[in-house]
Order: C-alpha cells, then sequence, then structure tokens
C-alpha cells in the first residue's frame, strides 16, 4: 500500500516535471523567436539608417517642439505661473542625457536662450514654429506606417486634425499630471508615499507617451496592449541609455578638445540618434507583438506546411469516406494543432485550387472525390521547389533542386490510395 503511493507520488512529481519542462522550453523558444523577428526587422526596415535622419530632423524641431508646449501650459489658466517652470525642468531632466555637467548646462542654456527670445519672432516665426512641429509629427507617422507595413497613409485634413490634438492635449496631460502630483506631495505626510508617487509619475509618463505615440500615431489599428508592451521596452531602454551616457561621454576622448566650443552638437546629436533607435526599438516590438502568430508561422519550412496539407486532407478524406462530409474550422484548427491563421493559409490554396469547398458556417469538405485528388498536387501548391508538367496524359513532376524527375508510381498516387494504406 505504501509503496504504491510512493510509486504514485513518484510518477505524479516525473509527470509534472517533464510538462514543466515542455513549458520552460516552448516559453524559450517564444522568446528566442521573439528577439529574433525584433532584430531582423530592425535590419531589414533599415533602422540604424532612419534613426540617423530622425536625429537631425528632431534637433531642428526640438526648440520649437519645447515652444509650443511651454506656450500652450502658459495659455491654461487653470495651471500656476510656476508649472511652466516645472514641466520645463521635467523635460530637461527625463529627456536630456545624464552626461557631464557641462554638456548638460550647455544644452539647457541654448534651448532656454533660444524660447526666451522665442516671444519676439512675429507671425512669420510663429507659422514657422508651428510648421516645423507638423513637419516632424508627419515624419515620425512616416516613419511608423513604414515599421507597421502601412502603405495608405491619412490625407491632409486627417493629418492636420490629429497633430493639432497632439499637440495641444499632450502638454495638457504632462501638466495637469504635474500639477495633481505636487498638489498630493503636499496633502501626504510620508516621505515613502511622495517618493512613490514621484517614481510613478516618472516612469508612468514615459510608458505612456511612448504606448500612445506607438497606438496614435501610425495610420493603422494597433492594440493597446501591443503598444504598452512596445511602450515599455521602449521606456526600460530609454532610462538606461539616459542613465548611462554619461559614462560612455567620460571615457571618450575630451569632445570639447576635438571640437571646441561646438562640441555639444555631436554629443547632443548622438544622444538624438540613440533616442531615436530606442523609438524604432520599442515600435518595431509593437509590430511583432500585433502580428506574432503570422511571424510565427512563416518560420515553418515548406516541407512541414506539405505535410499538414496532407494530413488535412486524410482527415477530411476520412470523414468522406464515413459519410460525414463536412470538418469545422475548430475540429481541423484541433486536428492538426495549429493556429487559426495557419489553418486559413492551408485552406486558402486549396480552395483556390478546387481541392477543397468551403460551406457555410466554417465547414470545409472535399471538393471532389478522393480518387481525383493528386498528392503531388497538393504538395506543388506548398512547396516552390516542385514543378509539374503534364504531357501527353501523362504528368512528370520535377525537383528543382536537384534537377530530376520523380517516378510515375509517386506522381500518380491519390488520396484515396493514401487513405487505404493508412490505418484511422
Amino acid at each position: 500500500m505504501i509503496a504504491n503511493k510512493i510509486s504514485e507520488q513518484v510518477q505524479h512529481f516525473l509527470t509534472k516535471d517533464m510538462s514543466s519542462a515542455r513549458f520552460w522550453h516552448k516559453k524559450i523558444q517564444d522568446i528566442l523567436k521573439f528577439l529574433y523577428f525584433v532584430s531582423r526587422g530592425l535590419e531589414d526596415k533599415y533602422c540604424l539608417q532612419k534613426a540617423s535622419g530622425m536625429a537631425y530632423s528632431s534637433l531642428l524641431a526640438m526648440v520649437p517642439t519645447l515652444l509650443v508646449f511651454l506656450s500652450i501650459i502658459s495659455s491654461v489658466d487653470f495651471f500656476p505661473a510656476n508649472l511652466k517652470m516645472q514641466v520645463q525642468n521635467w523635460i530637461f531632466k527625463n529627456f536630456i542625457p545624464e552626461t557631464s555637467q557641462e554638456l548638460s548646462h550647455q544644452i539647457e542654456r541654448h534651448v532656454q536662450n533660444f524660447a526666451s527670445s522665442a516671444t519676439t519672432i512675429g507671425l512669420i516665426g510663429a507659422v514657422f514654429v508651428v510648421l516645423t512641429v507638423f513637419f516632424l509629427l508627419n515624419t515620425i507617422e512616416h516613419t511608423f506606417n513604414n515599421m507597421m507595413d502601412v502603405s495608405v497613409e491619412r490625407t491632409w485634413l486627417h493629418k492636420f486634425s490629429a497633430y493639432t490634438f497632439i499637440m495641444v492635449w499632450s502638454p495638457v496631460l504632462i501638466g495637469f499630471s504635474l500639477y495633481f502630483a505636487s498638489q498630493a506631495s503636499l496633502l501626504l505626510e510620508f516621505p515613502a508615499l511622495v517618493k512613490l508617487l514621484n517614481f510613478l509619475l516618472h516612469y508612468g509618463l514615459i510608458v505612456m507617451a511612448f504606448t500612445t505615440a506607438y497606438k496614435v500615431i501610425p495610420n493603422k489599428i494597433v492594440f493597446t496592449r501591443d503598444a504598452l508592451y512596445g511602450g515599455l521596452c521602449a521606456a526600460v531602454l530609454w532610462e538606461i541609455a539616459r542613465s548611462n551616457f554619461g559614462t560612455f561621454v567620460s571615457k571618450m576622448v575630451s569632445y570639447d578638445k576635438i571640437y571646441g566650443a561646438i562640441g555639444v552638437i555631436p554629443m547632443f546629436l548622438l544622444w538624438l540618434y540613440i533616442v531615436w533607435l530606442i523609438v524604432l526599438v520599442g515600435m518595431e516590438v509593437t509590430y511583432v507583438c500585433q502580428n506574432r502568430e503570422a511571424l510565427y508561422s512563416s518560420l515553418k519550412s515548406s516541407r512541414e506546411w506539405d505535410a499538414l496539407a496532407v494530413q488535412l486532407l486524410e482527415k477530411l478524406g476520412q470523414q468522406f469516406r464515413v459519410g460525414n462530409n463536412f470538418e469545422t474550422e475548430q475540429s481541423l484548427a484541433k486536428f492538426l494543432n495549429v493556429s487559426d491563421s495557419d489553418l486559413q493559409k492551408l485552406l486558402n490554396p486549396l480552395i483556390e485550387n478546387e481541392t477543397v469547398a468551403s460551406l457555410p458556417k466554417n465547414r470545409f469538405t472535399l471538393a471532389k472525390a478522393p480518387e481525383h485528388i493528386l498528392l503531388w498536387e497538393v504538395v506543388a501548391l506548398f512547396n516552390t521547389s516542385i514543378r509539374t508538367h503534364s504531357m501527353e496524359g501523362k504528368t512528370e513532376v520535377e525537383y528543382l533542386p536537384l534537377g530530376v524527375t520523380l517516378n510515375t508510381a509517386s506522381v500518380n498516387l491519390t488520396l484515396a490510395e493514401r487513405l487505404s494504406l493508412k490505418k484511422f
């Protein structure tokens, strides 16, 4: 009795352990697939080159964008007078890298000098500032659309309304967040809660900014969950880069000795390049998350697709033979252990080839008797390495990589003969 219980416990442990091992093996495979597609997407979409172009574009539009932000905040009567300075300090703290004090002060001083003198730019200057911000947003939208495989962009009317919404509401939301956080800090008596609130505000605003950009800017429906994954990834990379950029700069030869008074420009351009590379990485993460099933299924070799197609026909042929002439989409996906998108990739060529017929209510059956379905014709639908030739009533199949012709017996094998050779 005791021996049986021990045996049962050991068997349960081994079964659980093997199940856990399979679970973690699959998780590791999924992580490797995910990293593979993100890295391949960054390479195929020339993200390194795009980041460099975006760095130059944002260098021109950075100060006008800051000016528009601060002007909108100043125009909101609800905000106190010192909130403008709080927003400006928050932007410098979170968007300027932690470099040497000299570099940070130079960047901040140049931006503040331009912003302070911008009140005298006049009407033409104001129009230039707004257009500069609009063109930057247009460049970002074009880049994001390219990253998300969007071929149709918004009309200029839709762009105007969308960009205006972003320009107006982004600074207002940041202002409200900082204002209510400062008011809450005054009411809270516990320093730990104030510190936690500032921590959540700091990272929450950055994650929200990335997530909103990934969801709203592309001219495509982007799921919030996928945009959030990209936003979290970009926020983490952003904070790592911002905190370690100073160490990187300090290890280099002193830039001011090489470039002199303009040494701040190449260093800041380098920072902008890193920033836009991080933004594009987050966008690619969003793209992979949203198209995960389609991307993962593309890893299947043609031989696997061929085998799945034959298994699908065998299942339909088995039902055809016993008199039950259809299978549902759910039953086929469960039988083949594939996703719905993979099942559609199998069914569509077979339906177009009139081998499988689609019935109402997502049901499928053979379009012709198993005796009239040649399996090599099915294989040729999924394997571009196979070419069929019909001459004088005879069919020859050529396997292109080897340049050989397959034997007639293999070519003329029908689904009916295949079913007769298998036991179900």
